[in-house]
């Protein structure tokens, strides 16, 4: 008759056997089922076990596809919490309740020397403003340690944004990087963002709110914060909204501003098209790059309609002394060979510090004549697609 230590021990070795080598949870595997008996089980040295298997497989685990319920949600942060050197969570495309999501959240607030999260990306998971709300609450703990936060194509409206943004201007939160991309934020999202970006509190320094439904106004909101001594962004991405012509005069007034500290700006995909829109880009940002204040070293325009007249401006200002820009990518516009032609004379001049253009997907002809040469000489030592 085989002892209850026995028992014990060969249970163990089976949830063993069960549980997969790889840090990644999905609906293909049974690996949740065995979590959740586990700590049904409330057998600590077990959960440590199999949660120790983990612990060679880098320093991230993904959670996939699962439908999690409440229980299971403390189910997962308990075996989550036994991975030592855990710095990154992936959850995506998974069904959870609130409830199941408070649950869930509780794992970044508790005092735990094996799990160090730092990056938490929370991507296509339908959270709503209530979630986001439980986040900020975390957010604001001692015990939270996250840096990036990563929450991308949910359902979160300004009121999201709101709690949010009350964490960031608090000075227990450690965040730096946010990438609230793909959400319904709209115009009264970015000013609630805006205002935490001007608090001295705020340590932001990337913020990601493409694909947000803005407006110009929108944009107005985030480049007065721009201009603000206390705002700390270096990187802003703004693409896929709503833009119009009113929204390269407010960049470039940011920009020229020696408060602002942007060195990476993307505005690609806000179809910019059409003369009164073109025109005030290609001279506003333009004459933000030939200023001595403007401090951007990265720029995407790509997707917007825009014409030779903007290549124009654009070589002129890639021919100043200030313009610091290393990075373009001004590709799937509508520029020609004469688009191309302008390019190619700013890439040769002594002046211009580009060391990557991405121009594919533009309607240029002349394969073989002087300027595409130039490109591609420019293609021999970076990067031009």
């Amino acid at each position: 008759m085989q002892s209850s230590a026995e028992i014990a021990n060969m249970r163990q070795l089976r949830f063993e056997d069960w549980m997969p080598k790889v840090g990644r949870i999905d609906d293909r595997n049974n690996t949740l089922l065995v979590i959740k008996c586990v700590h049904e089980m409330q057998e600590e040295s077990v959960m440590k076990l199999i949660a120790s298997h983990w612990d060679d497989h880098g320093e991230e685990v993904c959670l996939d596809g699962l439908n999690i319920a409440p229980a299971e949600s403390t189910a997962l942060v308990e075996f989550i919490s036994h991975i030592t050197n855990l710095h990154k969570l992936k959850m995506t495309n998974c069904m959870m309740e609130h409830l199941a999501f408070r649950e869930f959240i509780k794992l970044l607030m508790k005092e735990n020397e094996n799990c160090q999260l730092t990056e938490l990306l929370l991507n296509k998971n339908k959270l709503t403003d209530e979630d986001a709300k439980s986040l900020s609450n975390a957010l604001i703990s001692d015990k939270c340690k996250l840096t990036e936060l990563d929450i991308r194509f949910n359902n979160l409206t300004h009121e999201g944004a709101k709690h949010l943004s009350d964490a960031l201007i608090s000075e227990k939160c450690k965040l730096t990087e946010l990438n609230i991309e793909g959400n319904n934020l709209k115009d009264q999202g970015a000013k609630c963002l805006s205002i935490a970006l001007m608090s001295d509190k705020c340590k932001l320094t990337g913020l990601d709110i493409g694909r947000n439904d803005l407006t110009d106004e929108g944009v107005e909101h985030l480049c007065v914060a721009l201009m603000s001594d206390k705002c700390e962004l270096t990187e802003l991405n703004i693409r896929a909204n709503n833009l119009t012509n009113a929204s390269p005069k407010h960049l470039s007034d940011a920009l020229m501003s020696d408060k602002c500290k942007l060195t990476k700006l993307d505005i690609s995909y806000n179809n910019l098209t059409g003369k009164c829109a073109i025109k005030p880009l290609s001279t506003a940002l333009s004459d933000a790059l030939m200023s001595d204040n403007c401090k951007l070293t990265k720029l995407y325009i790509n997707h917007n309609n825009l014409t030779d007249e903007y290549a124009k401006h654009l070589s002129d200002a890639l021919m100043s002394d200030n313009c610091k820009l290393i990075k373009l990518d001004i590709s799937y516009n509508n520029l020609t060979d004469t688009g191309a032609k302008y390019l190619s004379e700013a890439l040769m001049n002594d002046k211009c510090k580009l060391t990557e253009l991405d121009i594919k997907g533009n309607n240029l002809r002349a394969k073989r004549d002087a300027v595409h040469s130039n490109l591609r000489k420019f293609n021999s030592w970076s990067a031009l697609n």
